[in-house]
């Protein structure tokens, strides 16, 4: 019973019985406790009393660890903290076999102990409205090209080879993060694990400035040795609610072109006037001529985008399935999307105000 009192602790003053179960604990002992009067529930879930708290300390004592008091807290924020988001990169579809649909995978989620699966596609949208923007304030009154955001390897590369373009970087957050903040916004508190087929993102994750944004990274690779160690089999999960408040063109984001494409085709639908030129490279090789080739002044006016993998996020490190079949399952994927548009997204305004 140690183990269990020994859980209630500053940052996880509050259990509920799912939580706990997914933690490998025995619900038993939550209603054992709350018979001895060291828990009584909360709202949906258990937090100490003042003997159990007092107890708390005397275990963490006998087991050598620290046992800072528990302060004023909110016992539904706090449940929150047990919570697992997973933001689910675009590329995820058909990675992990044909049974794999949305809706199956979103329960496969929460058999890993997820409590709930966000597309990022619903970041991207906002990075190409917030990204649109950018490009239209500043090329080419403050700056004579723009290149894109999102590949963290290309921004990486520039910041080591041509730290003099650096400024000319747009300045719009990545879908992952766009993603992160949106959720944490709701619930302040959750930890947020992003999924992936990109290993760069593990670094993205660790600036300064993003770190309390994403607590984990974890590549598709890394997620189907989770599924088979806990023996996850999609034809036995049942089916879900899909995803589905992401728009095509957020979910493009992921093959090569689909970013500058949908930053492109967003200012036409508002400045059809305006035509905006892009250039783009696949493979760092080709991301490096192309930017010798924008330091030398050759874009003026362009929008550059620079994917790291050639073919886009689709082929990342950690991804499962050959980047053409990928591309085309993705393709497929932006077909089936409720919306075409950024602007038809029900967040299409929250980006300005999570940057």
């Amino acid at each position: 019973m140690d183990r269990a009192l020994l859980l209630f602790e500053d940052k996880f003053p509050c259990w509920d019985e799912e939580t706990f179960a997914l933690v490998g604990e025995n619900v038993s002992s939550l209603s054992e406790l709350a018979g001895d009067g060291l828990l009584v529930k909360d709202g949906e879930g258990y937090v100490l009393t003042e003997k159990g708290e007092k107890r708390r300390q005397e275990c963490a004592k006998l087991h050598y660890l620290s046992a800072l008091p528990i302060g004023e807290f909110d016992a539904e924020k706090a449940l929150w903290n047990n919570r697992l988001y997973l933001l689910m990169e675009r590329a995820f579809i058909g990675q992990f076999g044909k049974l794999s649909t949305p809706g199956k995978f979103v329960s496969a989620m929460k058999v890993l102990g997820f409590d709930r699966v966000v597309e990022v596609a619903v970041g991207a949208d906002m990075c190409t409205i917030e990204e649109a923007k950018d490009f239209l304030e500043k090329v080419p009154e403050q700056q004579d090209y723009m290149a894109t955001s999102c590949c963290p390897a290309w921004h990486s590369m520039i910041e080591k080879l041509y730290p003099g373009e650096m400024k000319k970087i747009s300045m719009t957050l990545t879908p992952m993060v766009f993603t992160a903040r949106l959720v944490k916004k709701e619930l302040p508190g959750c930890k947020v694990v992003f999924v992936g087929p990109c290993a760069a993102k593990k670094l993205e994750a660790i600036r300064a400035d993003i770190r309390s944004d994403v607590d984990f990274v974890l590549t598709f690779e890394e997620l189907q040795g989770m599924f088979e160690a806990k023996g996850v089999d999609f034809a036995a999960v049942p089916e879900e609610n899909a995803l589905n408040e992401g728009t095509a063109a957020g979910r493009g984001f992921a093959v090569s072109g689909g970013v500058a494409g949908a930053v492109t085709a967003l200012i036409g639908q508002e400045h059809p006037e305006l035509e905006v030129k892009t250039a783009r490279a696949e493979g760092l090789r080709e991301c490096r001529k192309l930017m010798l080739m924008a330091k030398a002044g050759k874009y003026k006016g362009y929008l550059l985008e620079g994917m790291a993998c050639p073919g886009g996020c689709v082929a990342g490190a950690g991804t499962l399935l050959p980047v053409d079949l990928a591309a085309k399952v993705v393709g497929r994927y932006q077909s089936e999307a409720s919306a075409a548009s950024p602007l038809e997204s029900a967040y299409r305004d929250e980006g300005e105000h999570l940057d």
